[in-house]
């Protein structure tokens, strides 16, 4: 499987490959440091609006593997994966956990996103599809309702190279 593969996939497909792919550990995750995101499966008329290149940086912490999003430049798949600035900073959103369950891997937003931030109500299962290849999709959850919705947000992850891969020597990954 490759990520020219997974572009191609329908969302019924990218949810039998969920099923089946490998679990990976937040360790594998974090020794990685930043990892080039893909959307996947988004109808057209929210490839124009929304994103569909972006960045996950991974880092060890003493509770365990943490992490948040990095805004990248819209300038193409087959571009590098550039950090987006935003006055002069690097733009990042939706810090994370990820936490190994018995489930496998899950990027859990609950905790570092905030008690009132949209983001809380967030999980990603992520799993293995091929070498260093991942797929995920995002679910909305809340444990008082007992609600757990799956959205067409699907993804890919694949090591960040270039000026990504940059990133992993910043001050987040140390």
């Amino acid at each position: 499987m490759t990520l020219d593969d997974l572009v191609t996939c329908s969302r019924g497909e990218l949810a039998e490959l969920l099923m089946s792919g490998e679990r990976v550990s937040s360790a594998e995750l974090a020794a990685g440091g930043a990892w080039a995101g893909t959307a996947l499966a988004l109808p057209r008329w929210a490839e124009r609006v929304a994103w569909r290149k972006f960045a996950k940086v991974f880092w060890s912490t003493a509770e365990g593997v943490r992490g948040e999003n990095l805004a990248v430049e819209q300038n193409g798949l087959r571009q590098p994966w550039r950090p987006r600035l935003r006055r002069g900073r690097l733009h990042t959103y939706g810090p994370f956990w990820a936490r190994d369950t018995d489930a496998g891997l899950v990027i859990d937003y609950r905790g570092p996103a905030g008690p009132l931030s949209p983001w809380r109500f967030v999980r990603d299962p992520l799993v293995r599809v091929g070498p260093r290849l991942y797929l995920g999709v995002s679910d909305l959850c809340s444990r008082r309702l007992a609600l757990a919705l799956r959205t067409p947000t699907w993804f890919a992850l694949t090591p960040g190279e270039g000026p990504l891969g940059a990133y992993r020597a910043g001050k987040r990954a140390q």
